[in-house]
């Protein structure tokens, strides 16, 4: 980061560890523009704590695709279940954990979700990736894609991502 040690009374982050290959290099970058007395906030997601009904085999490939290419690229999908222990490794005088997850029950949720979950499909770089490695076909990904549109119209669809947060904060008398 681009700042002097010790610059910022708090931080947060959102989203953005489980998308990088080295998030304890991020940690430690926070950490050290961090005040003495500081807090910092961070909350990540764990795909493997997703929820989702009803489900089918079509959906359980879509996850497990997405999931595969997420950390074929960069990351970690299920980062968030690794991130309290990651902060364990600096010296903050407490790290507070807790778990949450963002629900999506209401017909615009559905919607949401299963629109990003059918555009996945047809997204030429992840199509690609896929296919190339040989994960799966154009036609799965076809009825993967159906399989989302289906799962939008059910009654009773609902999902849920997980979230992993931790509140830490830093000794008083502490620069780095």
């Amino acid at each position: 980061l681009g700042f002097a040690d010790a610059t910022f009374d708090a931080l947060f982050c959102h989203n953005v560890l489980e998308h990088l290959e080295e998030p304890l290099a991020a940690l430690r970058e926070m950490y050290r523009v961090l005040k003495p007395g500081g807090v910092m906030g961070i909350r990540d997601a764990d795909m493997g704590g997703t929820l989702l009904y009803p489900t089918n085999a079509q959906l359980d490939q879509w996850f497990s695709l997405y999931e595969a290419d997420w950390c074929g690229v960069a990351g970690d999908a299920r980062f968030g279940r690794r991130l309290p222990g990651l902060c364990k490794t600096l010296p903050f005088a407490s790290i507070m954990t807790t778990a949450s997850f963002d629900i999506y029950s209401d017909r615009a949720g559905i919607q949401l979700i299963a629109n990003i979950g059918a555009s996945r499909c047809r997204e030429p770089d992840f199509v690609q990736r896929v296919i190339d490695g040989a994960s799966t076909t154009r036609d799965q990904l076809d009825l993967m894609q159906q399989a989302w549109q289906h799962w939008q119209s059910e009654p009773d669809a609902f999902a849920a991502i997980a979230h992993i947060e931790v509140v830490c904060h830093k000794h008083r008398g502490q620069r780095l």
